[in-house]
């Protein structure tokens, strides 16, 4: 955990912008130019808004929050956001960062910094919040492939604001001429008592300003991107009712098709019958919510089941009145686009209540609670061969869970993966304060950064004993994300003062197993050195074998390396065991130490 950059006075600039153009080398700390890979300064090269080179202005207007919360990291890959480590605890209005769960496409989540090519040009867009007020902006710059942002070159630019939003969500590409997006939506209190989304639009492929649609998407639904329709390359997007007990099993999708400003929306799917949870459950129907409970389904899979590879499923989240897990199945089947939902998911072993009892769950629609403040999530993800799906509780407020245990407890179940609805119970982590946000730290899902209050942690999968905490960063971390080489750079309040952003760049200590073998489990010493070896693996999380430095020392007078050493320094391998020779010099009892060389 390394501090790039204390702030020292640059405000109104972003403190990490990535090009986020394929073979363009351009990124910068602070407005200044340094090599992506490197990060050595390049001297003389400042970031330029504007849009001519004779002109110049280091920072866009009102690109910047006042305070260090929101859109500080313009990275290419997710990037997430929690806001002021002391906010959201009394009568504000703001939402959480949704960038986790808005988009269900598993290979589509971007960070801040998106590219849209056309031809020889490309259109670049960095997004930026403006936390304070719910807004945010987004500048649209059209330029050449390889045009320095550095140099004046965005020869065609514009800045949008969109008040009380929380992000603009490019989420398709081109589709009959326009960018689709998705954001949400809160202008007053009221309006946080359920969550409302807009659909957006931008005219392709030289930006313009963002507009919501005028067909409104329905109120008290949250709303979740689903990927594109194979049939007619127009966006799909998931609905998930709330509002009441009877509602709370309500999953719909729609289908927009562009041909003028103005999508065409259609119902492509609608289930609003009574969900029953499990045959092996007496309690059935109904829903352990009563009011405004925003959930948010996973993330979509290519159906193991199907041979043909044209069908896609995901879960949604489902608390049945006994406030146990039993998520609902839905199948997609992108050759027909449509969609059927499996009930009865039968779970073994200990049932969510067991471990997430929900009893600080508050379910009054009141502002603190509802919108896109509190949220119950499940998401899939796979290590080691082997699918699983955990479901988990998160809310904006800093402290809102601090009392209850089972609010802050995450627990995963595997998947069988021939019928997709039997589930066993795998494990549980229980994080120490109110889960705030999450984000995932690789492509892989295998780790998980979580926000709170007062520190971020992050967890590696293990598919033995599941998610372990493998380092927490004792202070609240207000935004992280990764650039295109899987470097995680975040955020911190400033020593200098709470309106000011520190920059860390973030290399995670994560959990290695050293397996030692030796040749032999004894031999015969009769005054002759006798060479052996010694066979050394490391295999991270996931029991993958893993290339790192191990430290090997040999704690006898017995045996040596083969150079007459005893301590040694060797890099594993990927592709197996690593023998490394050794020699048994006189009788007796020896012991081989081993550790990770930092």
């Amino acid at each position: 955990m390394a501090k790039i950059y204390t702030y020292e006075g640059d405000s109104d600039v972003f403190c990490v912008q990535e090009d986020p153009r394929p073979g363009n080398d351009s990124f910068w700390l602070y407005g200044n130019k340094v090599n992506r890979e490197t990060l050595t300064p390049e001297f003389n090269n400042k970031f330029n808004w504007n849009t001519g080179p004779l002109a110049w202005t280091n920072y866009q207007s009102n690109a910047v929050d006042t305070y260090p919360r929101y859109g500080r990291l313009n990275l290419t890959k997710t990037t997430i956001s929690q806001g002021l480590y002391y906010e959201h605890d009394g009568s504000d209005i703001y939402n959480m960062d949704d960038g986790f769960w808005i988009d269900m496409s598993p290979n589509l989540k971007t960070g801040h910094a998106k590219n849209w090519t056309y031809g020889d040009e490309s259109t670049v867009d960095f997004e930026y919040h403006n936390g304070y007020t719910g807004g945010f902006y987004t500048t649209n710059v059209k330029m050449g492939v390889e045009d320095d942002l550095g140099n004046g070159n965005m020869y065609t630019t514009s800045d949008t604001y969109v008040a009380g939003g929380s992000r603009w969500h490019q989420l398709t590409g081109e589709s009959n001429n326009r960018l689709f997006g998705l954001r949400g939506y809160s202008q007053s209190n009221s309006a946080h008592y359920k969550p409302r989304f807009y659909w957006q639009h931008r005219s392709w492929p030289y930006g313009g300003a963002i507009t919501d649609s005028t067909t409104s998407l329905p109120n008290r639904n949250g709303v979740q991107y689903l990927g594109k329709s194979d049939l007619t390359g127009q966006p799909m997007c998931v609905l998930t009712e709330v509002g009441s007990a009877a509602v709370d099993c309500y999953v719909k999708v729609l289908h927009l098709q562009y041909t003028t400003t103005t999508p065409t929306v259609t119902q492509l799917a609608s289930f609003t019958s009574g969900y029953d949870g499990s045959t092996s459950t007496t309690t059935s129907g109904g829903s352990a919510y009563s009011t405004y409970v925003y959930r948010a389904c996973s993330s979509t899979f290519v159906d193991p089941r199907d041979s043909t590879g044209n069908k896609t499923c995901f879960y949604a989240p489902y608390i049945d009145p006994s406030k146990n897990y039993h998520p609902m199945l839905f199948t997609w089947d992108r050759t027909t686009d449509t969609f059927t939902r499996t009930d009865n998911v039968e779970i073994t072993g200990d049932l969510s209540s067991v471990h997430n009892d929900m009893t600080g769950y508050q379910t009054t629609g009141n502002q603190y609670t509802s919108g896109t403040k509190a949220i119950t999530i499940n998401e899939t993800f796979e290590s080691g061969g082997n699918r699983y799906v955990m479901i988990w509780h998160m809310h904006h407020r800093y402290t809102k869970y601090d009392n209850y245990p089972g609010m802050r407890t995450v627990v995963v179940y595997q998947v069988d993966t021939t019928s997709l609805t039997d589930l066993t119970y795998h494990s549980s982590f229980t994080v120490a304060s109110t889960i705030r946000n999450v984000i995932w730290l690789n492509d892989e899902r295998t780790i998980l950064g979580v926000f709170t209050g007062t520190a971020f942690y992050i967890y590696a999968f293990n598919t033995g004993s599941g998610w372990e905490l493998t380092t927490t960063i004792p202070k609240p971390v207000l935004e992280i994300g990764r650039d295109s080489s899987d470097r995680i750079w975040y955020i911190t309040q400033s020593i200098r003062g709470t309106s000011y952003p520190d920059l860390h760049m973030l290399t995670p200590s994560l959990p290695v197993t050293l397996d030692i073998q030796t040749e032999d489990i004894s031999l015969v010493y009769s005054g002759t050195d006798i060479a052996t070896y010694v066979e050394v693996k490391a295999l991270n999380a996931t029991g993958t074998l893993i290339s790192t430095d191990v430290k090997l020392v040999i704690e006898s007078s017995s045996m040596t390396f083969s150079d007459d050493t005893k301590i040694k320094t060797v890099t594993t391998l990927t592709t197996g065991p690593l023998s490394v020779p050794t020699k048994l010099i006189a009788a007796g009892f020896t012991n081989i130490s081993a550790s990770i060389n930092i």
